[in-house]
């Protein structure tokens, strides 16, 4: 992936092609909460990831060096698959029972708001887009880590 280049002496290695290089100091000021309760559950999701969130690790959210990924994140009332709060970004990857079941969808939306709130975007991919298309996948974060960091 040629998007990613390491810069340790600057300790800011996330670097896009012809773009100009992401800030290290962004300042994120608004603190989410979350339920302590779920913080068990999210060590226990981290430890046992499924394959289409290692495949995402892996392949591009791992190697975003100078941009901190948190797995499994409590935020407000919910687990989020991927957080990163200097985009203020969430990445979720949602199995079939999202798009077939009218009560996920509209759960999900409903934590999309919340998180929006927060200053958040969510971007949802589907297990299947996670495991067949990762290149279009990474790109797309990619692109909106990026744009979403120029604002601040």
């Amino acid at each position: 992936m040629s998007w990613i280049r390491q810069n340790s002496k600057a300790g800011c290695a996330l670097w896009a092609q012809d773009q100009p290089r992401l800030g290290c100091n962004l300042q994120v000021n608004m603190h989410v909460p979350y339920r302590k309760d779920l913080v068990p559950l999210a060590r226990e999701l981290r430890k046992n990831p499924t394959e289409p969130e290692k495949r995402l690790w892996l392949a591009c959210l791992k190697k975003l060096e100078g941009v901190k990924v948190r797995r499994q994140r409590p935020m407000l009332g919910y687990i989020v698959d991927f957080e990163i709060r200097q985009a203020r970004l969430v990445i979720e990857i949602d199995g079939d029972s999202h798009y077939l079941d009218e009560a996920s969808r509209v759960k999900d939306k409903q934590r999309d708001a919340a998180l929006a709130g927060y200053g958040y975007e969510v971007l949802r991919f589907t297990n299947a887009q996670v495991m067949r298309e990762i290149e279009t996948v990474c790109e797309i974060i990619h692109r909106r880590i990026v744009e979403r960091t120029a604002k601040r």
